[in-house]
This record gives structure tokens, C-alpha cells and sequence, in this order.
């Protein structure tokens, strides 16, 4: 109830409570107590008198709140920035964001050092037989009509001397080649022609032999050589030829020879 009281009193409301107070002090006083009840009579008028003071200060006060809240202004304009604060603590890690699109293909980098060798690997399965050779067949011997080709020398020759003959392969004679077998070339001979003119005249730079015979070119003869016809032991695999040399006289003997087995 006193707190109503208060509000519609405003700021006078402790004025008025000791008024009221007083009022009722008096009010209680025997009306025998003359003297005190004239004295009383005065404090209630001064009493009232406060009270309507206090009503009138209510009043010009509330008029004066009201004018200083109409009498408030716009915002004044924005402050300048305050200084930056210190930085905070760091924040927990965000969650991986998605792969981006692949980039271009870069340039090839430089050729790196060489690796250590490795292992060796398994053997690999056996392959399949070949096909026979050809021309030769089988027995390993030369084939008939074909000619073998090759080279003999005889250095520091003086006196009597041989000459070695010998063959890659052996060449399929029937024992001991006769002496009519065996040609030493000194020019033309039908058994020292193999009758290919497209391979040109037969000599030491290209030797030819008909088939069954062996024939030996000379190329070089730096003494008076010739051959004594003692040949020896030409037959399947090769064999010696004697040269003859006069007394006193030393040379360099050299040249081809060709080869060719006989035919059926």
C-alpha cells in the first residue's frame, strides 16, 4: 500500500508520510489538553501547507523528467577505431576440404642415377629345334658339287720344303686324291674352272676347282719354286704338297686354294 503511496506522490512522498503521521499524533490527543490542541491545530495547517508543497514539487518534477527526455539528442557520429586487440588463441583445425582438380602434367625431371643390378632371373623354357642347316648335311662332310676356299703360305722357304693343306670340313673322297686330282695351277686348266663366267677367270684371288679335284693357286714366289710332285697324303681332310727349291736360292711362297667335293 505505502509503495503505491510513494508513486503517486513522486519525489515529495517522505514529506508527506511524517504530515500523515503528525495528523494522527493530534488526532489521538484528549480534548481536555487545550493548550496542546491549539499548539496541534498550527502543525496540521503547516502540515497541509507541506503537503501541498510537496504536490506542487511532484508536479514540476515530473514536468522536468519529461522535459529532459524530450530534450535528449541524435547520436553523435562514430568513434574512431579503438586499437587493435592482442591475438586470440588459436582455433581448432577445420575439417579437410574436397581434392581439387587435377593439374597439368609437368615437365620430365632429369634421369635419375642407375639402380643396382638384379637378380637373375629363372631360365626360361627350351626352345624348339631349328631346321636342319643348309648347305651341309648331315655327317658334318661337305656336300657334293660344293667347293671350299682358303689361303696357304710357306715363309723363309729354301731348299726342299712342304706345304700344309687342310680343310674346315672334311670333303667326301674316296681315300688318297691320284696326282691327277691335284692341280698346281700355272695358268689355264679345265680342272680349275667351274665354268660360272659370271664369277670372272679363275686365279688366286678367286680360286675354283672342278668337282673332285683340288687345285693350288700361287700367289706369291719370291725364289724359282716349283712344285716336285711328291704330294703327300692329299685326301678327306687335307695334306701336304712339296715344293722344290733350288740349291742356294730363299723366297716367300703364298696363295689360295679351291676344293670341290665330287658328284654321284
Amino acid at each position: 500500500m505505502f509503495s503505491r503511496f510513494f508513486r503517486r506522490l513522486g519525489v515529495a512522498a517522505p514529506i508527506a508520510v511524517v504530515a500523515v503521521v503528525a495528523v494522527a499524533v493530534v488526532a489521538s490527543v484528549p480534548a481536555v489538553a487545550d493548550p496542546v490542541a491549539q499548539s496541534s491545530g498550527k502543525v496540521v495547517k503547516l502540515i497541509k501547507r507541506a503537503i501541498g508543497l510537496s504536490k506542487k514539487a511532484n508536479k514540476r518534477s515530473r514536468i522536468a523528467l519529461r522535459v529532459a527526455k524530450n530534450a535528449e539528442g541524435q547520436p553523435g557520429p562514430q568513434g574512431s577505431a579503438g586499437p587493435q586487440g592482442p591475438q586470440g588463441p588459436k582455433g581448432d583445425a577445420g575439417a579437410p576440404g574436397a581434392d581439387g582438380a587435377t593439374g597439368p602434367e609437368g615437365p620430365q625431371g632429369p634421369q635419375g642415377d642407375q639402380g643396382d643390378q638384379g637378380d637373375p632371373g629363372p631360365a626360361g623354357p627350351a626352345g624348339a629345334q631349328g631346321d636342319p642347316g643348309d648347305p651341309w648335311t648331315a655327317g658334318g662332310t661337305l656336300p657334293p658339287g660344293e667347293t671350299l676356299k682358303g689361303t696357304w703360305s710357306v715363309p723363309n722357304a729354301a731348299g726342299g720344303t712342304t706345304q700344309a693343306v687342310t680343310y674346315p670340313i672334311p670333303v667326301p673322297f674316296e681315300g688318297v686324291l691320284s696326282a691327277s686330282n691335284i692341280v698346281i695351277v700355272s695358268g689355264s686348266d679345265p680342272d680349275c674352272d667351274d665354268g660360272n663366267a659370271d664369277n670372272g677367270p679363275p686365279n688366286a684371288g678367286n680360286p675354283e676347282a672342278a668337282p673332285g679335284h683340288l687345285c693350288i693357286f700361287t700367289q706369291f714366289n719370291t725364289s724359282p719354286a716349283s712344285s716336285s710332285g711328291g704330294e703327300i697324303s692329299l685326301g678327306r681332310t687335307g695334306g701336304m704338297v712339296a715344293w722344290s727349291i733350288p740349291a742356294g736360292a730363299a723366297g716367300f711362297l703364298a696363295g689360295s686354294y679351291a676344293v670341290t667335293a665330287p658328284t654321284p
